[in-house]
């Protein structure tokens, strides 16, 4: 009589965050001492009992950091791809740095590949790109821009007497408008469609803003 004995071997898988195995239980980190019993799997018709040696990877940062208009992705250890979020995620030619320097206002996002692994970071918003001069500080925001007309630059704080001047491309003021004691600029521009140049002062304090008309 031939006694059969069950059979051993190992199942080596390595997978990206996470990992479901063929006893149900989806792993998240890896693992080499999870034991599955495979009845009668063994060719002989024996049970067979299997190992695993998963190894699960990861990308390891997906953070950025944002200085002016220059995003930065904190991860080293990866390529990377940069994605314009307002255009449903589009790889943006040629930005495939560690860094990326908006060229536009909008949204963006960094895909990294890491160990075989792909994760994308949240979306960062740059809405300063239109700065040609900028004394107020990082926390200036204009919106919209392009505009139709109507806009608003919200300076972070308040400034005490204010004055904004629009002018045209050839330096013609269209527009001088002062404020006291204000954060946020309400302003419109009703001529035709074009490139305008915003300039805000108080005190010492100066900022040049590039402005689209639609």
């Amino acid at each position: 009589m031939t006694l059969n004995t069950a059979v051993t071997g190992t199942d080596t898988k390595t997978a990206c965050g996470s990992y479901t195995w063929i006893d149900g239980n989806t792993y998240n980190a890896s693992n080499n001492s999870a034991i599955f019993n495979i009845v009668g799997g063994a060719a002989t018709g024996c049970d067979s009992l299997v190992t695993l040696d998963l190894t699960i990877n990861n990308v390891s940062d997906i953070t950025t950091s944002v200085s002016g208009i220059v995003i930065s992705s904190n991860n080293t250890a990866a390529s990377y791809q940069w994605l314009n979020c307002d255009n449903n995620y589009i790889p943006i030619v040629g930005e495939t740095n560690q860094n990326f320097t908006a060229t536009a206002n909008g949204n963006y996002a960094v895909k990294l590949t890491e160990n075989g692994c792909v994760d994308t970071s949240f979306c960062v918003s740059i809405a300063t790109v239109s700065l040609m001069e900028n004394d107020f500080g990082d926390a200036l925001v204009v919106s919209p821009n392009p505009t139709e007309g109507n806009f608003s630059v919200n300076l972070g704080e308040k400034y005490y007497a204010l004055k904004i001047d629009i002018t045209d491309l050839n330096g013609k003021i269209i527009q001088t408008k002062e404020f006291d004691n204000s954060q946020v600029l309400n302003l419109n521009i009703q001529e035709p469609a074009g490139v305008y140049f915003v300039t805000i002062t108080s005190a010492e304090l100066r900022a040049v803003i590039r402005l689209i008309k639609k």
